[in-house]
């Protein structure tokens, strides 16, 4: 018998309508892979911030107010932003921490810092700004920041309010920074974090919030109404005199202090402001002329440069004159000088720039 010749079968081969539903397959594959990495680029998209001026609405979010432990500022000084027009501020700092002014022409700046301030330049590590800027042509908050943030960084920024008033948190991609920004009047107030070092730490972070949270307008004249009033019948006038001072944080206080023949000096500070105890002064003379006591401002200085101006306080015609010197930019003394029933008053600042001043010599008045 022979034996059946085993002969492999062939598997059949796929028709066109099987190849075709495969194709089907892997195209409807690809499609939704695409679709998918399309929804995530669009997602990743709505999430970067946009450029600052672009026009865009926004949610009004909260401006952080941290959970604070009861009384964690309790021992913190207060600062309280000068201002001649009664548009003003204060904020809370860290007793330990520095502060350091700055008046520039459409501008008053105040750092705030853990560590002294170098005598030129800015400190090494991040610190904490507060400014005031003129906007007497009243730009929206938004143009105002278009002009004002340059650079490549991207920034967030979020709309907001603070008080009923205009406002706006910024947000640096670079370095972590942060700025809130808020209108008053004809001005723009920020308190910001500088970032000297690489990053914005925690510490100044936290410190930022904090002061934030104690950030509010005041009115300046009411500030200046609860000053201490020196008034000498012996000497003819009155003054008003502040009972304390931010950047030294000491109850202020006056002596007379006798100047030979020449007149009386008034003497009015904290004690350990100065060399002496006191910073302000009203000096008392009647055989000088006002020429000869004006040659003796800054006279110690071969340098010596002078402006002068003429001004009214509280009716009375006087002379501003300012006194600088190229050997120590920071020593400028202003001081008024006032006539009235044969004395010359000379009212000083103690070539300290301290903003108050301006509230000091102009609550000068004789008294007849």
């Amino acid at each position: 018998m022979e034996e059946p010749i085993n002969t492999p079968i062939s598997s059949p081969k796929p028709s066109n309508n099987k190849l075709f539903k495969i194709l089907i397959i892997i195209i409807g594959f690809l499609i939704a892979i695409g679709l998918f990495l399309n929804a995530y680029l669009l997602l990743k998209k709505s999430k970067q911030p946009f450029p600052i001026g672009f026009p865009v609405s926004l949610p009004t979010p909260i401006i952080p107010s941290p959970t604070l432990a009861p009384n964690s500022t309790a021992n913190w000084k207060t600062y309280v932003l000068p201002s001649k027009t009664g548009e003003t501020c204060e904020i809370k700092y860290p007793p330990t921490w520095q502060i350091r002014e700055a008046d520039g022409p459409s501008s008053f700046s105040v750092e705030f810092s853990k560590e002294q301030f170098p005598e030129k330049g800015l400190p090494t590590s991040n610190y904490i700004d507060l400014l005031r800027f003129g906007n007497e042509k009243g730009v929206s908050l938004d143009n105002w920041l278009g002009e004002m943030v340059t650079g490549d960084s991207t920034f967030e920024v979020t709309k907001s309010s603070f008080g009923g008033k205009e406002a706006r948190f910024v947000i640096s991609k670079r370095g972590g920074g942060k700025s809130f920004y808020v209108v008053n009047g004809e001005y723009i107030f920020e308190v910001t974090t500088i970032v000297s070092e690489a990053t914005l730490d925690s510490e100044t972070e936290r410190i930022f919030t904090t002061m934030l949270s104690t950030f509010k307008f005041t009115d300046s004249t009411d500030s200046i109404s609860n000053w201490n009033t020196y008034s000498s019948t012996k000497f003819g006038f009155t003054i008003k005199y502040p009972k304390m001072i931010s950047k030294y944080n000491e109850s202020w206080q006056y002596e007379e202090i006798g100047l030979g023949s020449t007149g009386t000096m008034i003497g009015f500070g904290a004690p350990s402001s100065k060399s002496g105890g006191y910073i302000w002064g009203v000096g008392i003379f009647t055989d000088k002329t006002v020429e000869q006591l004006i040659k003796e401002q800054g006279q110690q200085f071969t340098d010596r440069k002078e402006s002068r101006k003429n001004i009214v306080v509280n009716g009375k015609s006087a002379l501003f004159v300012t006194v600088t010197t190229n050997q120590y930019p920071d020593w400028i003394s202003k001081t008024v000088y006032v006539e009235q029933n044969g004395k010359i008053y000379v009212i000083s600042n103690g070539a300290v720039e301290i903003p108050e001043f301006d509230y000091f010599y102009n609550s000068f008045a004789t008294l007849n």
